[in-house]
C-alpha cells in the first residue's frame, strides 16, 4: 500500500481495537495497517482499518469482511491469521472496520534476496498452501510478490501468504476488474470466473518475474519456452512455467500441488549460487 493516500485520524499512541497504536505498517484509499500492542498481554498485532469515505458504498468494509472470513477458514501455517473483528456503528450502518491479525514480521520475496533455488521452493510452499485453500473452496485472485512474505526465523526461513481482500469463492465471477495488473490472468481482465488455475497463472507470473530479476524485464519476455530459455531461465523451469501462463485457463495444471510438485523438481536442478538461507515451510 502507499503511503501517503489515506487521510488519517489515527495517530501513534492512540487505542484501536484494544491495543496501543506503534507504527503504521501502509496505507491505502481508504485502509491503514497498524502494528499494534495489546494493553493486557504485550502481544503485537497488524491492525487493518478501513473507514467508509462519506457517502459512498461499504465495498472496503465489505472486502475486510470477506478476508477475515476467509483466514478464520485457513488452517495452514503459510497463511496469515485473522483473529476478530471491531467494527464502528452510526445508526445501525458499519461506518469503520477493523481486522485484528497475525503480525507477520517478513520481508516481500522481491526483496529477499534469495537464490533461483531458494526461490523455487518459496514458489513450492506457496502452491502447497494454496492447494489446501482450493479444497476449501477459495482462490487468492491476489498473489504478487508483496503478498508473499520472508520471515526470519532461528530455524530457518519461512514464507508467509497475506492479503486475502480479493479471495472468493472457486468460480466466482466479479463484477468489476480486480488484481494487480502485471500479474493477473486472462480471465481476471475479462471478468471470467475465478478458478484453481486463476491463481496458478498469478503464482507463475509472479514467479517469472522473481526470476528474471525485474517486473520490467519480464513483461519483457513472452510466455513461450523457447523465449523463456533465451531469457536465461534453465530448461528445467522454462516449461513449468509457460505451462502454468498459458491464456487459457483449461491449458494450464489442473491442481497447484501439481505445481508444487513441478516447483520441488526444478528447484533440485537447480543450483543455488546465493547463502541467504533456505526456504521452510511455515
Amino acid at each position: 500500500m502507499q503511503e501517503a493516500d489515506c487521510d488519517s485520524n489515527l495517530k501513534r499512541g492512540a487505542m484501536l481495537a484494544g491495543c496501543r497504536l506503534m507504527s503504521r505498517l501502509g496505507t491505502g484509499a481508504a485502509s491503514e495497517v497498524w502494528l499494534g500492542q495489546l494493553l493486557k498481554t504485550g502481544e503485537l498485532f497488524a491492525l487493518k482499518h478501513v473507514r467508509r469515505p462519506a457517502n459512498q458504498d461499504a465495498r472496503m468494509i465489505t472486502q475486510v469482511e470477506n478476508e477475515h472470513e476467509v483466514a478464520s477458514k485457513i488452517s495452514h501455517p503459510a497463511f496469515r491469521r485473522s483473529f476478530r473483528l471491531e467494527r464502528e456503528r452510526e445508526y445501525f450502518r458499519t461506518v469503520a472496520i477493523t481486522e485484528v491479525m497475525e503480525f507477520v514480521d517478513g520481508m516481500p520475496l522481491d526483496q529477499a534476496r534469495l537464490s533461483r533455488r531458494d526461490c523455487l521452493l518459496a514458489m513450492a510452499t506457496a502452491a502447497r498452501a494454496l492447494d489446501v485453500m482450493h479444497e476449501l473452496g477459495y482462490a487468492h485472485a491476489d498473489l504478487k510478490p508483496g503478498n508473499l512474505l520472508v520471515e526470519d526465523h532461528a530455524d530457518g526461513r519461512r514464507l508467509r501468504i497475506i492479503d486475502l481482500g480479493q479471495a472468493c469463492p472457486l468460480g466466482t465471477q466479479k463484477q468489476r476488474i480486480q488484481g494487480t495488473p502485471a500479474f493477473m490472468a486472462p480471465e481476471q481482465v475479462q471478468r471470467g470466473p475465478i478458478l484453481r488455475q486463476t491463481d496458478i497463472y498469478n503464482l507463475a507470473a509472479t514467479t517469472k518475474a522473481l526470476l528474471l530479476g525485474s517486473l520490467e524485464r519480464a513483461a519483457m519476455v513472452r510466455d513461450d519456452v523457447g523465449s523463456l530459455v533465451c531469457a536465461g531461465l534453465p530448461m528445467s523451469v522454462a516449461p513449468m512455467l509457460a505451462r502454468c501462463l498459458q491464456s487459457s485457463p483449461g491449458a494450464r495444471p489442473a491442481h497447484m500441488r501439481l505445481v508444487a510438485q513441478d516447483m520441488e523438481q526444478a528447484a533440485r536442478a537447480v543450483s543455488s549460487t546465493q547463502g541467504e538461507g533456505r526456504i521452510q515451510a511455515a
